[in-house]
């Protein structure tokens, strides 16, 4: 209920423009399209926007991790068995930035 789906569309459209020119794309972007009292099973912290990409893409827990910026995150992959790191500000982030996360997991190579 933040956006509606034309400005959604259009933002998705301009991100993938974005990582279009520096080499990368984006398989697929799910979202929930529920307002917060709906009692649906896709907005966090319910699990079903993982397991929605867990089935679309084929991975199980195991093979995944989930990259978050709110508590949410972390409790919609935790419901799932995935792996959970969380990124930004505030005590319980893991990472300062997802480019932090991923310095670290390139062994500081980036």
């Amino acid at each position: 209920g933040y956006y509606d789906r034309a400005e959604l569309f259009a933002m998705h459209r301009k991100m993938a423009r974005l990582l279009a020119s520096a080499s990368a794309q984006v398989e697929a972007v799910l979202f929930c399209p529920h307002l917060p009292d709906a009692g649906c099973d896709c907005r966090k912290p319910a699990p079903g926007l993982v397991r929605r990409a867990m089935v679309c893409f084929g991975f199980s827990a195991e093979q995944a991790v989930m990259i978050g910026d709110s508590e949410r995150d972390v409790a919609a992959a935790t419901a799932m068995n995935v792996r959970a790191v969380r990124v930004g500000s505030g005590e319980s982030a893991s990472f300062s930035s997802l480019a932090a996360w991923v310095d670290q997991l390139l062994g500081g190579q980036g």
